[in-house]
């Protein structure tokens, strides 16, 4: 096992907020494949659901059913993932980009397969437009409006001319007014800054939208229509709104995901309805979502796990209204999960549940919204520091049955808190702390000497 360093390796003021139960504290709501993820109006980012690859960033693979507080502490203000990833994206307030989870294409750096279970940071991102982790290639928008793509390139989906796979970004084309870009499975979809749609990558089900079912390893046009305003991507199908507020969806259909009452496959946009006061679009893999002006959610496709939250696990071929509610905010759809931001900040979650991503403490399937708890902030607060405490460890760590605190003597007393930031064990005088009886699991020490000063080490608890 590699060796867990302490966080930030400097004293960390450890300061525990009240317990509040479900009340409105969400601001922004992201799901990867089995994984959800959620930003908490004071800046601090929570995860839950599967952590196979370590996408929950807790330092294990140990599943969560509950939302679990990401060790960096608070000062994040975006996150990001996808219906068919398994790694998560996170910018902080200095606009630094941190990644964990699945590194099976060097998407966070470093080799491949070198999965990443706690964050890694990425680099500065200050003034990029637009940022996308797809299960198997990753998308990038620079201030200058240019393209980049780095991953998995077996079909063309990175759009540089090849198939040939790239471990580091390059340049997509010598285009500089690119706008958003989203990274299905095998394929991408871009928007420019003209309003003009574009795709490249694998075609099978004809999600490229050009009219064909050819592999594009460049980017082509879809249609000739110049006042595309927003797009969603699913597993292999494609979600558009246009400037008019009109929806139109293509691609894959089977379980009539494309909302146009049918289940055959569109290789060009069509559109979904008349309506022309669509607001916002998401996509599972095979379920789409989307809120119109007035603050109502409509949803449609595949409902096999109750994902579309209408209790049943009917497939709906045409956007219907879950619920009567006229203030959700934000929607999300992993592959057979859904969450859903009100308003209000209170956050709601349905669907597949067998990796606990639904968030409620269980691992049993909901068929409509259930609430996704407020859990308690544990805020990681840097102060000042000296070199002494560079080298004050915990060991082994990860402890089966106990640690030692190494290079600390005149210990007052040790602390555990569990990742809700409750206290589950206090000992005195003592560094030496048997931890057998503790679940597998992500726990903070706090340590205090005879001197009154205090040390904060993560321990994962095997």
């Amino acid at each position: 096992m590699r060796k867990i360093r302490s966080i930030e390796k400097v004293f960390l003021l450890f300061l525990l907020m009240p317990f509040l139960a479900f009340s409105q504290c969400w601001k922004e709501i992201s799901t990867g494949r089995w994984n959800s993820a959620g930003l908490k109006n004071d800046g601090t980012i929570w995860t839950w659901g599967n952590n196979m690859y370590g996408q929950l960033g807790d330092g294990t693979n140990v599943n969560k059913s509950n939302p679990i507080q990401l060790g960096n502490g608070a000062g994040w203000k975006n996150i990001n993932s996808t219906s068919n990833a398994d790694h998560v994206l996170g910018i902080q307030s200095n606009d630094v980009l941190w990644g964990w989870g699945s590194n099976s294409y060097a998407q966070l750096g470093g080799n491949m397969g070198d999965h990443k279970m706690s964050p890694v940071e990425l680099g500065d991102v200050s003034g990029f437009k637009s940022i996308s982790p797809g299960g198997a290639h990753s998308l990038i928008i620079k201030g200058n409006g240019t393209l980049w793509a780095r991953g998995d390139n077996t079909y063309g989906e990175l759009g540089d001319g090849t198939i040939t796979d790239r471990y580091f970004y390059v340049q997509i084309g010598t285009d500089t007014n690119w706008s958003n870009a989203i990274a299905g499975t095998f394929y991408t979809i871009a928007l420019k800054t003209n309003g003009t749609l574009w795709a490249w990558g694998a075609n099978f089900q004809g999600q490229l939208g050009d009219g064909t079912n050819t592999v594009r390893t460049s980017p082509v046009q879809i249609g000739t229509s110049s006042d595309w305003k927003s797009i969603a991507v699913g597993g292999n199908h494609n979600l558009a709104i246009k400037t008019d507020g009109t929806l139109w969806a293509w691609g894959y259909n089977t379980y009539g995901q494309i909302g146009d009452g049918s289940v055959t496959n569109k290789n060009v946009p069509v559109q979904i309805g008349t309506d022309t006061n669509w607001k916002s679009i998401a996509a599972g893999v095979n379920h789409s979502l989307a809120i119109k002006t007035d603050g109502t959610l409509w949803l449609w496709g595949n409902n096999d796990s109750g994902q579309l939250g209408d209790g049943t696990i009917v497939n709906k071929h045409v956007p219907f209204q879950i619920t009567a509610a006229t203030d959700w905010k934000i929607a999300a759809g992993g592959a057979y999960h859904t969450l859903a931001l009100k308003t209000d900040g209170s956050l709601w979650s349905w669907g597949y549940n067998s990796s606990g991503q639904l968030g409620d403490g269980t691992d049993v399937y909901k068929l409509s919204p259930v609430a996704v708890n407020c859990p308690a902030t544990m805020t990681l607060q840097v102060v000042e520091n000296n070199i002494k405490n560079y080298e004050i460890t915990l060991y082994p760590n990860p402890a089966k049955t106990s640690f030692t605190v190494k290079n600390l003597s005149g210990i007052k007393t040790v602390k555990i808190y569990n990742e809700e930031g409750r206290l589950i064990g206090s000992y005195i005088n003592s560094n030496i702390i048997n931890v057998q009886s503790l679940p597998q699991g992500v726990y903070w020490v706090k340590i205090e000497d005879t001197e009154g000063k205090l040390i904060i080490r993560k321990l994962i608890k095997n």
